[in-house]
């Protein structure tokens, strides 16, 4: 009977302590798996960076185009500041360097003078080359509604027209009164959106300035030649 009561013990004992380790179980924290269910939910690193916004500089488009480079007065126009330097600046009251835009006001047509005032950047430049003749260049840089409507009224005027260097050159001879020369010679030159226009007081003959316009402008923004097909309308048939 004892041995019974024993036995009978043992087996409650056995039974409660099985009730107390499944009430543990229910009751347990559900740590471990339901933490590894979230973590499974959750985005892992690489899908988190997939989703963050592009850096603002590697947004910037590869080909965006650097804004053009207007040339210094000493690199402006090579052929004219050589011969500065050959005649002697200590021959001249005044030394070669910037420039206003008297001369431009008034030379230039009216279209040309409000291209300019409209222009995004300009800037002028004088050398004196002789005693009395001066090459003043103006470089300016457009919009592509601008420059078309200088061209256009340039063709319009009948201004010779010439491809010089994968640029635009338009030149005129234009009389002028009491001057040793007689006639002030003009050049526009466009290339890219870039504008150059030159001014010298001595006579006719292609004295190489609008070529060596173009060179500046080139050695300063060599991208400017692969846009200058593009850039300035063709001549009508």
């Amino acid at each position: 009977m004892r041995n019974w009561k024993i036995l009978t013990g043992a087996i409650a004992l056995g039974i409660s302590g099985a009730l107390l380790v499944a009430g543990c179980a229910e009751n347990a924290p559900q740590g471990s798996s339901d933490t590894r269910a979230e973590q499974d939910k959750s985005p892992t690193p690489e899908s988190a960076d997939e989703t963050e916004a592009p850096d603002a500089a590697l947004a910037t488009p590869v080909d965006a185009a650097a804004p053009t480079v207007i040339p210094g007065c000493d690199t402006m126009n090579a052929v004219a500041q050589q011969e500065y330097q050959d005649f002697g600046p200590e021959h001249f009251s005044e030394p070669a360097g910037e420039a206003n835009f008297a001369v431009f006001d008034e030379q230039a047509g009216p279209i040309a003078q409000d291209v300019m005032r409209n222009a995004r950047e300009r800037s002028g430049c004088r050398w004196p080359v002789h005693m009395e003749n001066t090459v003043t260049q103006y470089v300016a840089v457009l919009s592509r509604d601008d420059r078309e409507r200088l061209v256009e009224a340039l063709r319009a005027e009948a201004w010779p027209e010439r491809q010089l260097d994968g640029a635009s050159v338009f030149t005129s001879e234009v009389p002028i009164a009491n001057s040793i020369a007689g006639s002030i010679q003009v050049n526009h030159v466009f290339v890219g959106d870039a504008w150059a226009s030159i001014f010298y007081f001595g006579g006719q003959g292609d004295w190489g300035y609008a070529g060596s316009a173009i060179k500046g402008l080139l050695d300063a923004n060599p991208e400017l030649l692969a846009e200058a097909a593009e850039s300035t309308p063709s001549p009508a048939e």
